[in-house]
């Protein structure tokens, strides 16, 4: 959701994982939302918490989850391995990994979706050769992912997200590679997650205005997460961020998601629209 009226849901999985278009559509019938194309959607009268009379255009994403990390993991893996999903380690071949994504992007495409938002993964311990500070053999092994992708599935963009940690690969001199190797032809950006930001800068690892410094101009969302120090997927409203400077670091028409990591159920949740509704966002 953003100051502006607009909606936007996101829809978590792992390439299998995910719940069907008719359930997706009972979901955002519930949101007031009788019908979606994309680049336009009719909406119904709907609870006045969730959204206003200037309600335009929604946002649906898909979230495309690499990690079997807390609650929004959806394939049970064995301790230490990553999901195939995981586009960056090199423990699942290529090929594994780009059938993955490539299931969530038709499934964007299934239930009509603006984006595919992607967790690119955890870097090995010792990270590879380095130059500018960019492992060179991920880079290179992402990249061609993300062409394949985009390449089969032009009817969704993808939007790479802040990573969960300090050491995942994800870094804003990392994301700027990945970027400026796609090129501009594509329709791939980056989407925010305030939470992992503020927790990684706590963490040690560099400064959580750094990633919108950097890409702020390829934001497509800003997931307003809080956090506390280290500890972030907090509803709005029960941390430290400032949501009113962070809006001032991305353009008006970028849309603010209320999200909660793990999901507790729709009261934090609710709690977290209302905060950031109240700071007119």
């Amino acid at each position: 959701m953003a100051g502006s009226g607009r909606i936007a849901v996101a829809v978590d999985g792992d390439g299998t994982g995910f719940p069907s278009p008719g359930d997706v559509a009972e979901w955002l019938e519930a949101l007031g939302v009788r019908r979606w194309v994309p680049g336009r959607t009719e909406h119904a009268p709907s609870p006045a918490h969730l959204t206003s009379a200037s309600v335009g255009a929604m946002v649906l994403a898909v979230r495309h989850v690499c990690h079997d990390r807390g609650a929004a993991a959806t394939r049970p893996v064995r301790k230490g391995r990553a999901a195939p999903a995981d586009l960056v380690t090199g423990e699942f071949a290529p090929e594994v990994v780009t059938a993955s994504l490539l299931a969530t992007a038709r499934y964007a495409v299934a239930v009509r979706a603006s984006w595919v938002q992607v967790e690119l993964g955890t870097l090995p311990a010792a990270r590879e050769a380095q130059h500018g500070g960019v492992g060179l053999a991920a880079l290179d092994r992402v990249c061609r992912i993300l062409h394949e992708v985009l390449r089969q599935v032009p009817e969704v963009g993808v939007a790479l997200l802040t990573p969960r940690a300090r050491d995942d690969f994800g870094r804003p001199d990392e994301l700027a590679a990945i970027f400026e190797d796609l090129g501009k032809r594509r329709r791939i950006a980056y989407w925010h997650d305030a939470g992992r930001a503020h927790a990684i800068a706590a963490a040690g690892g560099g400064l959580a205005t750094e990633w919108l410094s950097r890409l702020g101009a390829l934001c497509a969302g800003v997931d307003a997460c809080d956090a506390l120090g280290k500890i972030d997927g907090l509803p709005a409203g029960a941390g430290e961020i400032d949501f009113v400077e962070l809006r001032s670091a991305v353009g008006n028409a970028v849309p603010f998601v209320a999200r909660v990591e793990p999901f507790g159920g729709p009261g934090p949740l609710l709690g977290a629209v209302r905060h950031l509704r109240g700071l007119g966002l």
